[in-house]
């Protein structure tokens, strides 16, 4: 994503400001970690949010995943959104990101994010992602 923020997006029942705002709140979340400013990325959440990896089959405390992607992805994992659907309080991002790990070595993942919004904040996010691909550029 980096500057681009070009998307396809799906508004249900038209859509409304409630919606807009949710939509760009996303975006917004998506041009911090593109930029790698992760703190900033993690104050879009709600102190409580609850964060949800495929790669884990559960939960980690949304602190561990920003800290994880700083110290993998120091200069920014870019995400190119690819589709945004929104329902109510709750948005589905299709993306890919790209970018260099700490170590050199070039990641290049497809995604799909389901988030929960509330308040005018991110409250829950669940990642799903090609681990295969994330195991074999992170692990080696």
């Amino acid at each position: 994503m980096g500057e681009d923020v070009s998307t396809s997006m799906a508004v249900s029942d038209g859509g409304d400001a409630r919606q807009i705002e949710t939509v760009n709140l996303i975006l917004r979340f998506f041009t911090e970690l593109s930029k790698g400013r992760y703190d900033d990325a993690q104050a879009l959440l709600i102190p409580r949010a609850s964060w949800w990896v495929l790669h884990k089959r559960g939960h980690v405390d949304p602190a561990v995943w920003f800290s994880g992607l700083a110290k993998l992805f120091p200069e920014g994992l870019r995400f190119e959104i690819v589709g945004v659907t929104v329902q109510g309080p709750r948005v589905a991002v299709r993306a890919v990101a790209r970018g260099t790990t700490v170590t050199g070595r070039e990641f290049d993942n497809a995604y799909h994010f389901l988030f929960e919004v509330e308040g005018g904040r991110i409250s829950a996010g669940w990642e799903y992602g090609d681990t295969l691909h994330a195991d074999r550029v992170l692990r080696g």
